[in-house]
């Protein structure tokens, strides 16, 4: 099993039993701030959030802009949550902390951070981690992107780079519309959960998606069934080279890859069970 899967899958278990990030009543309280960081165009990124939601989309405008927003059931409970930012020109960190209530459990209290950075495109993403919540990225080129997400949404928009993706229970989405051949490699593992990949005519990328308990759906060339059993295995380019490399693995669940409505395109190469 891939090293992202390690964990037991009790401990899975155990966190979605908790009933995920917020309380059926999620809070009302919210504190927000915005920062400017200076940064520079191939400097570090790292952020750890328990509960809520990155968002960080690629910028022509140097530096790092950064709006943090805490939620909770009151403006008291907001001071059980701790936010620690890092930043030097290379390298710019932050942890997030939620101080367990007592009487409730960890991921029962409502309490969650949203961060929404602008960014250099071409900074590196060493390491996102979102244990319950949502992951979504824009515009980044060049450089790498590592993204983590226990149980929740992974979305990644016209990036390019090497970029590493891991979703244990939820959803992956990836889409390219933009006429960009920026050389990457994009591999991503779904635990159990769905991919959905979204592809205009303009892209071109060389696409190898597979499920061991699912099927793959693939809108963009011949579909085959083999004894009426649904496609386990997409292997196919898509565009003209150069093509990028993405390699999509899902455990549990289906994939689907599609293009934008009304989109056309030329796949060379279908096959695979």
């Amino acid at each position: 099993m891939p090293s992202f899967f390690r964990a037991p899958v009790a401990v899975l278990v155990m966190l979605f039993c908790l009933g995920g990030c917020g309380s059926k009543n999620p809070g009302s309280a919210q504190d927000i701030t915005a920062q400017d960081f200076s940064l520079d165009r191939a400097a570090a990124i790292r952020i750890a959030d328990p509960c809520g939601s990155i968002s960080i989309r690629g910028s022509d405008s140097g530096g790092l802009r950064l709006r943090t927003t805490k939620k909770s059931g009151t403006s008291e409970q907001l001071k059980n949550i701790g936010v620690t930012v890092s930043a030097q020109h290379d390298d710019f960190a932050i942890r997030t902390t939620l101080l367990r209530q007592k009487g409730k459990p960890f991921f029962g209290t409502g309490d969650s951070v949203d961060y929404a950075l602008t960014v250099p495109r071409t900074v590196k993403i060493q390491r996102l981690e979102v244990d319950n919540g949502d992951i979504s990225l824009e515009g980044l080129e060049e450089g790498e992107v590592q993204a983590h997400i226990v149980d929740g949404r992974l979305a990644v928009k016209n990036c390019y780079g090497n970029i590493r993706l891991a979703v244990q229970n939820g959803a992956l989405e990836l889409a390219y519309d933009r006429p960009d051949r920026l050389k990457s490699t994009i591999t991503a593992r779904v635990l159990t959960g769905s991919a959905r990949l979204v592809m205009s005519g303009s892209a071109a990328f060389h696409i190898v998606a597979e499920t061991p308990v699912g099927s793959v759906t693939n809108k963009l060339g011949a579909m085959v069934e083999v004894n009426g059993r649904p496609l386990r295995k997409a292997d196919f380019s898509f565009g003209k080279p150069p093509r990028s490399e993405v390699q999509i693995q899902v455990m549990i669940g289906n994939v689907s890859i599609v293009g934008p409505a009304k989109d056309t395109a030329s796949v060379a190469a279908v096959g695979g069970r």
